[in-house]
């Protein structure tokens, strides 16, 4: 795959058009409707989050236990 693919944002073609894919089609199993403008915001806020939701799975936090007495309104301890 070239690099003018991945950017081309072409349904059919690289890394933009997997991302683009995955969008319309999560949209289409909630049954929403969605317009170009909305689904560039959802692909600039994926784009933006999904480096640190990647290292977030990778960290394996399964066997950490929660913290206790968890005040959201405050940071952790």
């Amino acid at each position: 795959m070239t690099a003018a693919q991945a950017e081309s944002g072409d349904p059919d073609r690289g890394e933009a058009g997997t991302a683009q894919r995955f969008v319309r089609t999560g949209l289409e199993l909630l049954d929403l409707e969605a317009s170009e403008a909305e689904i560039a915001v959802i692909e600039a806020a994926d784009r933006v989050y999904r480096p640190v939701i990647e290292r977030l799975l990778e960290a394996e936090l399964d066997g950490v236990d929660p913290e206790r007495g968890t005040d959201m309104s405050r940071p952790p301890a």
